[in-house]
């Protein structure tokens, strides 16, 4: 259910499917602002991981001059937040720099990150099985969740290193948000969000087979998510309204209803991720670099 001001509003709509039986996952919001939950075994860097079915995030705050090695099979992405400084990714022989808000994709290979200044970095990998130990959700995945389409194992990896500055891609009207994507992995950087949301236009809706990773990184927010009734009353859940204020992660799983609102009066930045990647955001041509990763 959109807003007809809203672009998925003109989204195909496919009949949903039976909710048969199956129980559905709870909904969890994992926080990134605790000093004492983070990973500090790297001098000067402090790290967050927490995953879905099919991706794990990596919050990661890193001092001045301070590096940290990366080392993916299958590659992964870098979110990068706007700074001061840049964020300098090198594989093999190739290096990369991005100084504003975007992302990275780096192919697989051993290599390192850099921050000449104070930066924060968002690292999301594609995971196939149960082999995100460090993630501080980790139980939750110890049996794979059955409503959720699993990622293909023959996905090709991201081939080139390359950066994708946000400011290449400024927003189109009908379009929704800006999004990237590579073969297992699909971030939609949603457009800036100035002040709270308007109440009177929410977007309540539902997934029928993949999760959403909801990543805010600025301002506060708030999400309403609602698990639907099966015949087993035993699976019934109270609605969920979170409050967060800062960076965290929210993962919302199928076929959960759910809407996010913009609350603080400021800026309020937030990204979904997904995996597998959306052929609806796709079939409508949003995604700004289809042509690097053809479908």
């Amino acid at each position: 259910m959109y807003d007809s001001s809203d672009p998925r509003s003109r989204l195909t709509q496919k009949a949903a499917t039976p909710l048969g039986t199956e129980g559905i996952a709870a909904p969890e919001t994992h926080l990134f602002n605790d000093p004492t939950a983070a990973d500090t075994s790297v001098s000067g860097v402090k790290i967050w991981a927490a995953r879905g079915q099919n991706f794990l995030v990596e919050y990661m705050e890193m001092d001045a001059g301070t590096e940290i090695e990366l080392d993916r099979v299958r590659g992964c992405v870098l979110i990068v937040e706007e700074g001061p400084g840049q964020i300098a990714v090198a594989i093999d022989q190739d290096n990369v720099q991005l100084g504003e808000r975007g992302i990275i994709i780096v192919p697989p290979g051993r290599g390192k990150v850099s921050a000449n200044e104070r930066s924060t970095v968002v690292v999301v990998t594609d995971i196939l099985a149960d082999d995100a130990p460090r993630a501080v959700n980790a139980e939750s995945y110890a049996q794979a969740h059955p409503r959720v389409a699993r990622l293909a194992e023959d996905l090709p990896a991201p081939k080139e290193l390359k950066a994708y500055p946000l400011s290449d891609f400024p927003p189109e009207e009908g379009r929704f948000g800006t999004i990237f994507r590579t073969h297992s992995l699909m971030i939609n950087f949603l457009d800036d969000q100035v002040g709270p949301r308007d109440p009177e236009k929410l977007s309540p809706h539902h997934h029928d087979d993949f999760e959403q990773g909801s990543l805010t990184l600025a301002g506060q927010w708030k999400h309403h998510i609602r698990t639907p009734w099966t015949t087993k009353q035993s699976q019934w859940r109270d609605d969920v309204h979170v409050n967060v204020d800062g960076p965290s992660l929210t993962i919302i799983p199928p076929p959960t209803v759910h809407t996010s609102r913009a609350v603080g009066e400021g800026l309020n930045l937030m990204i979904d991720l997904f995996s597998p990647p959306r052929d609806d955001f796709a079939d409508n041509g949003w995604v700004v670099n289809a042509e690097d990763f053809p479908r």
